[in-house]
């Protein structure tokens, strides 16, 4: 019974972790379209990103709900539940399905990008960056 408890532990930190985690990235990720789309149009929609602003924002939530499971379990539990069921269920999967609908775009845009400028383009994998003559690495 001892070491059924320990593992129902370890799931409800990992669980809380896996929460915080996606908090973060879901920030980071809405700050990086929004600075994106001030200089371009050609990346992705600030809806899509307030739409993971909105699940790292849940996501939060979710983890302080998750941990103050330890004080007062049955109330933080119910809250827990609730809150995983509406961002697993409803927002994360409408995310993926808007960012699956803008990817079509993005890589065309990016083609037309890297095309464009020399720059861009990718060096073949057995010549040398810094010689201008174009020969092979050793």
């Amino acid at each position: 019974l001892q070491m059924c408890a320990n593992h129902k532990g370890m799931t409800l930190w990992i669980s809380a972790y896996e929460w915080m985690s996606i908090f973060v990235i879901m920030v980071i990720l809405f700050f990086t379209v929004r600075a994106e789309n001030k200089y371009t149009r050609e990346t992705f929609g600030m809806k899509w990103a307030f739409l993971g602003l909105v699940i790292a924002f849940l996501g939060l939530l979710e983890f302080v709900a998750e941990i103050l499971r330890l004080r007062t379990w049955l109330t933080y539990m119910k809250i827990s539940f609730v809150l995983s069921m509406i961002n697993s269920l409803i927002f994360v999967p409408t995310y993926l399905i808007v960012l699956g609908r803008q990817l079509p775009a993005i890589k065309e845009s990016f083609e037309v990008w890297n095309t464009d400028s020399d720059e861009a383009k990718p060096l073949p994998l057995n010549q040398d960056p810094n010689n201008e003559a174009g020969s092979e690495l050793n």
